[in-house]
């Protein structure tokens, strides 16, 4: 039986284009690749965890700016990301959010990217003597 978002495309494709603040889409793709909220510990975990979790999103799908005039967003540079959130990442200063979002459809295609490459990943650890891991 097809669900109603199903039965209508027109607001399957407004939805999956909406556009996402990326603190939140942050924290949704935490949720889904830990698999469990048990992991979160408060305030501080979030503030330590949703910038690695942002620049992951960053990395696998196209990161969007507002603009101050209302106009439409747009798609940040490689050099704005290393700008607003890998850097802010090392340096320990919390990354502007404030202006950024992710496209609904994007984030749900990043998160499948995510998880893939996160139950693709060789174990962690010192390799076997005499040659790659398996």
């Amino acid at each position: 039986m097809a669900s109603q978002l199903e039965k209508t495309p027109t607001l399957t494709a407004w939805l999956e284009d909406e556009l996402i603040p990326l603190e939140q889409a942050a924290i949704a793709a935490y949720f889904h690749l830990s698999g469990s909220a048990r992991h979160l510990h408060g305030e501080e975990f979030l503030a330590e965890v949703l910038p690695l979790v942002a620049a992951a999103l960053a990395v696998v799908a196209p990161i969007y700016a507002a603009k101050e005039d209302d106009k439409a967003p747009v798609t940040l540079s490689p050099a704005d990301i290393e700008e607003l959130l890998f850097r802010a990442s090392r340096t320990g200063t919390r990354p502007g959010y404030e202006r950024l979002s992710i496209r609904r459809s994007d984030l749900m295609r990043a998160v499948r990217s995510l998880t893939a490459a996160r139950t693709e990943a060789p174990a962690s650890g010192p390799a076997p003597s005499g040659g790659a891991r398996a």
